[in-house]
């Protein structure tokens, strides 16, 4: 025979635990974000949202190339200086001549400075326009004097017998800012160079 219906109430369902948009998951990290280091944070809020994070410190290639670019910098500024004094004591030119290469000069190592402090900051712009600019373009007028030299039948022990004290400074000084160029170059693009700034891309 058929059971009496029970009148007691029925209890009340309990409430289920609040969870985030897509679980776990979406409370510790986003599907299409990146890793740290590639400079995208985790999702907190659970809305598919990323924050920035810290690309991390600066590379140690990115160090020692800015390092090597700020000789560069003060090399070409000496040889300027000793470029503007030769001129001077010619009698046959005017001051005018000397002061304009110090106007066009110092600005380029000017626009040369702030690009290595944009490096250090992690521009890719400043890394290609000193790569391009100061490392091809300033390779080439560094080596175009003496490869013109022994292109023209001279040789390296006739321009240092005839070479005076100035000279002798400014082959010098050539020497060591070509092999800064040379170094600090490869050094901006080095692998962990290259995850780095795109990072901070």
């Amino acid at each position: 025979m058929p059971q009496p219906r029970s009148t007691a109430p029925r209890p009340e369902p309990s409430p289920r635990a609040h969870r985030p948009r897509g679980g776990l998951r979406g409370a510790h990290s986003a599907p299409n974000s990146r890793d740290a280091y590639g400079g995208w944070g985790p999702d907190l809020d659970g809305r598919g949202g990323s924050r920035r994070t810290p690309a991390g410190p600066v590379p140690a290639s990115i160090r020692s190339s800015s390092a090597l670019w700020l000789p560069a910098v003060g090399a070409e500024v000496f040889e300027t200086l000793l470029g503007a004094g030769q001129l001077l004591a010619d009698a046959d030119s005017s001051g005018a001549e000397p002061a304009l290469g110090l106007l066009v000069r110092g600005a380029v190592c000017g626009a040369a400075v702030w690009l290595v402090l944009r490096l250090r900051a992690g521009s890719n712009r400043a890394r290609l326009l000193l790569a391009f600019g100061l490392g091809i373009l300033g390779t080439l007028s560094l080596v175009a004097g003496p490869l013109g030299h022994l292109l023209d039948g001279g040789s390296v022990g006739d321009a240092l017998a005839s070479a005076g004290a100035v000279d002798l400074l400014f082959g010098a000084s050539r020497t060591l800012h070509l092999l800064a160029v040379l170094a600090a170059v490869p050094l901006m693009f080095r692998p962990a160079a290259n995850s780095w700034i795109r990072a901070r891309s």
